[in-house]
């Protein structure tokens, strides 16, 4: 096979380039949470629901990026023909962000044309999750090559950080809006997201501006093996990995279990619990803000032993905190029932941070050197078709089960008796696969991995002295204006 074409700034990165590289990355991350958290989560899905969108709609829409992520195989394909991973992700982002500015529009349809509306929005965001897949596929590459391997970790956990703690104060100031615009007018209240979707576009716009100045690495040439097999033989390199298979098969179960509960926190609590959206974006940004005080802790850990190590305490940390949901709608007593979600979302949001983390990382560090874009695109490919296929499959669930109660008896708090409902049996089997996604996660194979026990004390240890480290500069910042002269 011919030799891969010399990309055009052929030498290596100086030094100052890369550094100068790693501060665009983390700040493209933070116009990307912008876009995400104004146009994303529980905004998208009361958006769609006040469309008309039906339980299996809001499944299909959960389902919309994982499922997009399935045409990163051939996304292998442009890259590794082009080599030019920046321009790839400039070109493709632009018209895809712009796409929100289209959604925002739809609102402004006929009555008549509701279900029209639902699904031009399913097709939008199709189409802008389809070009997205494309360009990370793109990006993730570009990153390979980019950051320095033993500052993976550290990186991608300051750059979730920034991103959460703008999430953190972006979405209870947006949820706010949203209840304040419903109340000051209420005729207009289908107008309500057209401001927060066209600021999101607005936000992802400059990220993708922010991507054309960083700076692009020549993209590494796979070794000789590697490049004298075709396109199909390298893009399935993974499944002749016996570790690899083990990262598959956990990321098939941990994204089947995560994805067919997650989507619908949102919906729970709209619906079955009864909270208003103000609410729920505040629970969202306690969930951001956990996010933001474990990334750290969380990074370093996994750079100082392995990605495993910190696999080994958030995955079944959040597995087992989904059947919380249920606890929580048992309480009769609003603020019982509120502790216990803020409770949850806490836990949610400390080990969502690892699994996020680490997840990318682990992946990163086991592919070979010029291998990463088939790598990262197979196990996307496989894992992404269970975390697309899980949300529809419960959202399909929910409707069916819509009309299903299982009397439990008589529960503390709750007056009368307590039933499950559709929900609840939807999240019990998501907790159910979860446990699959654990005992596949412990088979993982890792240099320098510590035991999950050991992972806790850490994390703990960490966090608590993050915690010292900020009352020490809070304190002594108080000192320093206090004394005198």
């Amino acid at each position: 096979m011919a030799a891969a074409p010399a990309h055009p700034n052929a030498s290596q990165l100086s030094s100052v380039e890369v550094e100068r590289g790693l501060v665009l990355t983390v700040r493209d991350g933070v116009f990307t949470q912008m876009m995400v958290t104004l146009t994303g989560g529980v905004f998208l899905i009361d958006f769609a629901l006040g469309l008309g969108a039906s339980n299996l709609a809001v499944g299909v829409i959960a389902a919309i990026p994982a499922l997009a992520n399935l045409l990163q195989l051939p996304a292998v394909a442009l890259v590794e023909s082009i080599r030019r991973r920046r321009a790839i992700v400039v070109i493709l982002s632009v018209p895809a962000r712009a796409l929100f500015f289209l959604i925002a529009l739809l609102p402004f349809l006929p009555a008549s044309m509701s279900g029209l509306g639902v699904s031009l929005l399913i097709a939008a965001l199709a189409l802008l999750y389809g070009v997205a897949s494309i360009s990370h596929c793109a990006w993730n590459s570009w990153m390979r090559d980019l950051v320095p391997t033993d500052r993976l970790g550290g990186l991608f956990a300051r750059r979730m950080m920034l991103a959460a703690a703008i999430s953190a104060v972006l979405a209870p100031i947006a949820g706010g809006y949203v209840e304040w615009f419903r109340a000051a007018w209420p005729a207009a209240a289908a107008y309500t997201y057209v401001p927060l979707f066209i600021a999101g576009g607005l936000a992802g716009l400059i990220g993708v501006w922010i991507l054309a100045i960083t700076p692009e690495p020549p993209m590494a040439v796979a070794d000789d093996e590697a490049t004298s097999t075709g396109f199909i033989a390298r893009t399935m390199a993974p499944l002749r990995d016996a570790n690899f298979r083990r990262v598959t098969l956990f990321l098939l179960a941990w994204n089947g279990a995560a994805n067919l509960a997650a989507p619908f926190f949102a919906v729970y609590m709209l619906r079955r619990i009864g909270l208003e959206v103000g609410l729920v974006t505040l629970l969202t940004a306690t969930f951001q803000l956990a996010n933001l005080a474990a990334f750290g802790p969380w990074g370093r850990i996994a750079d100082r032993h392995a990605s495993r190590s910190v696999l080994d305490v958030a995955v079944p940390g959040f597995i087992c905190a989904i059947p919380g949901f249920i606890l929580a709608s048992m309480f009769e007593t609003p603020a019982a029932c509120f502790a216990v979600l803020l409770v949850l979302h806490v836990a949610l949001g400390l080990a969502h941070a690892g699994v996020a983390l680490t997840g990318t990382t682990l992946v990163l560090k086991l592919a070979p050197p010029g291998q990463a874009t088939a790598y990262v695109a197979v196990v996307s490919l496989i894992a992404n078709l269970a975390g697309g296929l899980a949300p529809i499959a419960g959202g399909w669930l929910a409707d069916r089960l819509a009309a299903v109660a299982v009397p439990l008896g008589d529960m503390p708090g709750k007056d009368g008796t307590y039933a499950l409902g559709g929900w609840d049996i939807l999240f019990l089997t998501a907790f159910a696969l979860g446990l699959l996604a654990i005992v596949a996660e412990r088979g993982i194979r890792e240099a320098g991995a510590i035991g999950g026990g050991q992972s806790a004390v850490a994390f703990i240890r960490e966090l608590a002295a993050d915690a010292g480290r900020g009352l020490a500069r809070l304190f002594g910042r108080h000192e320093r204006q206090e004394k005198p002269g």
